[in-house]
């Protein structure tokens, strides 16, 4: 209840839209049970997060508090599950306590519990994970550590390589039945969807990989971040694939929000919609065989992107940090410039929301990794998911959203930081 209180508040407090791709997914499981856009079947999305906002819809109809309600009860639990994690790795009821309200109260996981994404519910399943992994001393609780992964990867496939670095770390510390048992249990649950996926159209993995690796890697990527998202190049990355070839300079794209804006504004983003699964996949392939075409020309400048990428990924003020609107337009020039137009910075409030309390936290979290610095070894799983977030969102483009499922990594540290402030300073009295 100490963490669903303040999402309630927040929810009854915010009017931001619950829409969107996800939305339209699980329109198509609600009225045929497939995974299709307008009528298309699609291996673009990965099906966990839609089935849950048709399971939902399916229920309470299209009532959209009560929806979201749910969302965040399910994030809710994921502070008993950071308890019952922070518990088992410390040994500390105190820090455990931390890590639980750190989690309840911490604004930036307390905004995308009730809004549109897969974020909140990944984040559980991803703590869930951890703690089970954690404990995995036998292959039973591997296996059911491999239950929550499974369903991670059906719910972002980007979490995908974590099930190969938990699989080598139980190799290395001498664990193969486990590993087994992990990789085995993990791979039963996702191969329906990949099957699905290949008798589609030929794909395994989604099919909007191709597009995010154009746009996170393109000449005009690195003019994009921090201030704007590179979803904005998504207009230009469909020019790219109708001409083979990016389009020329001075090309303007207008009113584009990849969800949030174009579904407020009852506008469909200029999209090549593919017409057939198959299509589908080949403008998947394109974007893919353009952006490396582009890396492998570039080396040194794609490098120090990927470098920048890290940066912004923990970056201490909102990424992005201006809003796009359903008016604004973007402008690309030469040379890789990009001019972005009608882009209001973000609300002061929204920035000192996110900025003070991560500051606060990370703090306490660098006292809590030097704490633990003999005992990371044990936290070794923790260390794997923040990797693969890192490493993917380095690959593709950051975001401070894209951080919600792996920030209990941190609160983790941070409360074992001011455990142990609390301690010195009882000791000191």
């Amino acid at each position: 209840m100490a963490a669903l209180a303040p999402r309630v508040t927040y929810l009854l407090v915010s009017h931001s839209t619950f829409d969107g791709y996800y939305w339209r997914v699980a329109d198509s499981l609600l009225t045929n049970g497939s995974l299709s856009i307008d009528g298309v079947a699609t291996a673009q999305y990965e099906p966990l997060y839609p089935l849950f906002l048709a399971a939902g819809r399916f229920v309470a109809g299209d009532h959209l508090q009560l929806i979201r309600t749910l969302q965040a009860a399910i994030d809710s639990l994921g502070a008993v599950w950071l308890f019952l994690l922070t518990d088992a790795l410390t040994g500390r009821r105190r820090a455990a306590l931390l890590s639980a309200l750190l989690f309840a109260c911490y604004p930036l996981l307390v905004r995308h519990s009730v809004v549109v994404g897969e974020f909140a519910l990944l984040s559980t399943l991803l703590i869930a994970f951890a703690y089970t992994a954690s404990r995995a001393t036998t292959a039973a609780r591997a296996a059911m550590a491999g239950v929550w992964l499974g369903l991670a990867i059906l719910t972002r496939a980007g979490v995908a390589p974590l099930l190969l670095l938990t699989v080598g770390v139980f190799l290395i510390e001498g664990r193969p039945r486990a590993a087994l048992a992990l990789a085995i249990v993990a791979s039963a649950i996702v191969s329906p969807w990949l099957v699905r996926n290949h008798r589609l159209n030929g794909s395994v993995w989604p099919t909007r990989s191709g597009l995010n690796l154009f746009i996170g890697n393109s000449e005009y990527s690195a003019a994009m971040l921090p201030a704007h998202s590179p979803d904005l190049l998504l207009p230009y990355a469909n020019a790219a694939v109708a001409r083979e070839q990016p389009p020329d300079a001075q090309w303007i794209l207008r009113r584009f929000n990849l969800e949030h804006a174009a579904s407020a504004a009852g506008w469909q983003p200029p999209a090549l919609l593919a017409s057939t699964p198959a299509e589908e996949k080949a403008i998947d392939a394109r974007l893919t065989r353009m952006a490396f075409a582009h890396i492998k020309a570039h080396p040194v400048q794609i490098l120090w992107l990927k470098l920048k990428n890290v940066a912004y990924f923990f970056w201490p003020r909102l990424v992005p940090s201006r809003v796009a609107l359903p008016e604004t337009e973007v402008v690309l020039e030469a040379n890789g410039l990009v001019r972005v137009e009608n882009s209001p910075a973000r609300p002061v409030h929204e920035e000192l929301a996110y900025t003070l309390p991560y500051l606060l936290v990370i703090a306490a979290a660098l006292r809590g990794i030097w704490i633990r610095r003999r005992r990371l070894r044990q936290d070794v799983v923790l260390w794997c998911i923040v990797l693969t977030f890192v490493a993917t969102h380095a690959l593709y483009f950051p975001a401070t959203r894209y951080r919600v499922p792996m920030e209990f990594v941190l609160l983790f540290y941070a409360a074992v930081g001011l455990d142990s402030r609390v301690t010195r300073a009882g000791s000191a009295t």
